[in-house]
Formats: structure tokens, C-alpha cells, sequence
């Protein structure tokens, strides 16, 4: 459901605004976690520090996930104001995000993929939505795609579990000067760049990152959110860009990934939806026919994907933590 402001209530998030802006701005720590994207990452950092948000204040930490391209070295050489923080192997994404926001006592926690970046006044927006809603626990902006900036790649996701696909993508594909940008949606959760109030992540004890290491973190933490009484919510007014192609077919996975996608699938639904297991097999010739339609990929290494798929479901079987 879409929930367009009133007058009062457009005055009232303007209020908030500078509210945030002149007594909030220290209660804000923004997480990117990061893995040999160096040149993603300065860019992020880039359109962070050019914010139009809290400039002086805005506490922003880097998780460099065991780079191996000299990420560590060159954001702490461009961005000396940016605590870096780096592990000694890979650890994944949603580990990588625990380790981030241990380093903030702060009152939300916006983490951040490293091809993202972000337009002025979203942090601002995000904060005031927060102050202003306070039964929402996540909330995250719109987020069209980085080359093709008029065109959107979700205003957060649905999850409809009794549906193959189940994940639907709120205006995906629909052209950003076409839509409405004020009020927000509620939705199950918005991938890729979300704001969370830190008392959520410390009753949740973060993400959990033993069975969703990567892919399905997001999701879960959501729903978790939602089972102490939180609801999520795409804020309509902010904005943000992702470096991904805009077909899905076009988008190559490392392995490693590929295992961690059958994996966290698995668990998942072990964890949710044990009925859906069924279905399991389906996803993966869904997921190799994705993988023959690219025609970057060679033969090799389409057997490598399907056998580090097959091996994520294996491993997925197991007790779920």
C-alpha cells in the first residue's frame, strides 16, 4: 500500500528535516561492506561526502571483506575521516555488516553495497521518516539503475511466498519522472541500501550471517524485524543508484555465490518454509537456464555454477542454526 502525505504531514517531515540536520547528525553511522570493488567503493564514498547531510558529523565505516585489490590503502589514503576495518579472510556480506555496525553506538545504521551510490538528501530523508514513523524499523529509498538513471529497480520487494517467483519487485522497470515520489510503501524489505534502528540489530543480535552469509540476509532480518512488531517501508522521497545491469541474464556470479545462493535458498526455506523444499530443484533449472541464456559465461564455467549451486543445497540441508 502506498501512503501519499497530507499538507501537514509534508510540513511535518520538513520540520524533521532540519531537525535531524542541526541535533541528529551524530546518531547516524552509515555501513559499507566491500570485496575487490575498489573503484565501486571510492565512488560510494564520493557521493557520500558530497552529501548535502550532515557533512561534519556523519560517521561512515568501510568493512573491506579481505580485498585483495588494495581497497584497504586507498580509501584510507582518499577518505582519512572514514573508519576502515579489514578481515583477514572473506567473510561475507552479512558477517561483514555485524562487523561494521559493532563499531557505532549510533541510533540508525544505514548500510550500504558498494555499487550503490546515493543522491544528496537521502540520509536526511531516511532519518526524518524514522522520527517521524516510529513503528517502522527498516526503511530504505527507491533505487533506479546507476546507467540508466531515469529507469527504477525496485521501491522495495514484496515477498509472496506462495509464489514461484517470489519475490516481486515494487515498479520495477517503470520510468522515475513517470511515478509519484512522495509518501512511502510499505513492503517486506528494500535490498541493497536500508536504514535500521540500531535497538533492532542489538535484539536481533544482527544479521544472521551463519545461515545467510549471502543472499536471503536481508529478507530474514526483516522479518525478524517484523516478529518483534517493526514494519518496513520504502520512502518514496529518497534516492539511490545501482551499478547492475538491467538483465538479470546479463549478471555474472562468481562460485562461490553461486553456492551461497543455493545455500542461503535452502535454509531459508528450512528455516520459514519447510513445505517449499519441494520446490528447491525447480529454482536451480531456473537458475541454470539464467546461466546458458548468458552468452559470456563459457561451458566451464556454467559446470562450475551448477555444481557450486548443487552444492549450496547440500550444505542448505543441513541443521539450520
Amino acid at each position: 500500500m502506498i501512503y501519499w502525505p497530507t499538507q501537514l504531514q509534508e510540513g511535518l517531515l520538513d520540520r524533521s528535516l532540519k531537525v535531524v540536520r542541526s541535533r541528529m547528525a551524530s546518531r547516524v553511522a552509515l555501513v559499507v561492506t566491500t570485496h575487490n570493488r575498489k573503484d565501486k567503493v571510492i565512488r560510494l564514498l564520493g557521493s557520500i561526502s558530497q552529501s548535502s547531510f550532515a557533512k561534519r558529523f556523519l560517521k561512515t565505516i568501510v568493512v573491506d571483506d579481505a580485498s585483495t585489490d588494495g581497497t584497504f590503502e586507498e580509501v584510507r589514503s582518499l577518505f582519512p575521516k572514514v573508519l576502515v576495518s579489514r578481515t583477514n579472510q572473506e567473510v561475507f556480506l552479512a558477517k561483514a555488516r555485524n562487523i561494521g555496525a559493532q563499531y557505532s553506538k549510533a541510533k540508525y545504521v544505514l548500510f550500504v553495497d558498494d555499487d550503490m551510490v546515493i543522491e544528496g538528501d537521502l540520509i536526511g530523508r531516511l532519518i526524518a521518516f524514522m522520527e517521524e514513523h516510529p513503528d517502522y524499523g527498516i526503511a530504505g529509498p527507491v533505487v533506479t539503475y546507476f546507467r540508466n538513471q531515469n529507469k527504477i529497480w525496485h521501491a522495495g520487494v514484496l515477498f509472496r511466498p506462495r509464489s514461484f517467483a517470489e519475490n516481486r519487485y515494487i515498479w520495477q522497470y517503470a520510468l522515475l519522472s513517470n511515478v509519484k515520489r512522495e509518501g512511502f510503501i510499505d513492503c517486506s524489505y528494500v535490498p541493497g541500501i536500508f536504514m535500521v534502528r540500531k535497538k533492532i540489530l542489538n535484539k536481533l543480535q544482527g544479521f544472521d550471517y551463519r545461515n545467510f552469509p549471502f543472499s536471503f540476509e536481508d529478507l530474514d532480518l526483516a522479518l525478524r524485524a517484523q516478529s518483534t512488531g517493526f514494519k518496513t517501508a520504502c520512502v518514496l522521497s529518497a534516492l539511490a543508484f545501482h551499478d547492475i545491469d538491467e538483465q538479470p541474464i546479463r549478471r555474472s556470479l562468481r562460485p562461490m555465490r553461486a553456492f551461497h545462493h543455493g545455500r542461503s535458498r535452502t535454509r531459508f526455506y528450512m528455516k520459514y518454509l519447510k513445505w517449499k523444499l519441494l520446490w528447491v530443484p525447480a529454482y536451480f533449472l531456473g537458475f541454470m537456464v539464467r546461466q546458458l541464456q548468458n552468452n559470456n559465461l563459457s561451458f566451464k564455467k556454467r559446470l562450475q555454477l551448477a555444481f557450486s549451486y548443487l552444492k549450496g543445497i547440500s550444505y542448505g540441508i543441513a541443521r539450520v542454526h
